[in-house]
């Protein structure tokens, strides 16, 4: 991570940003509904309605899965954004 550690902060925060964008549209991609290539909302000049197929996974594993990545972005935000100079005020005197 020698190549991260030379960044400036702006640097960072645009690494931090990306990788939650990233991180988001895996999470979705997992958890979201596969789309059938059909109509959705309502069929035209009839009285009924197109239904999306049922979700491909329970609120729960939906939930951990989000929470996961939240977790994940999380720990990449603290590395990227830590501080890895020594402060000079923590330095005992000589």
């Amino acid at each position: 991570m020698r190549r991260v550690d030379s960044l400036n902060i702006a640097q960072r925060i645009v690494l931090v940003i990306a990788a939650g964008l990233v991180i988001r549209l895996i999470a979705l991609w997992i958890v979201a509904n596969p789309a059938d290539g059909g109509w959705f909302g309502y069929a035209p000049n009839t009285n009924m309605l197109a239904f999306p197929t049922p979700r491909r996974f329970s609120p729960i594993v939906t939930t951990v899965v989000l929470i996961l990545g939240v977790t994940v972005w999380t720990v990449i935000a603290l590395r990227l954004l830590a501080n890895d100079r020594e402060d000079p005020s923590n330095i005992p005197p000589a």
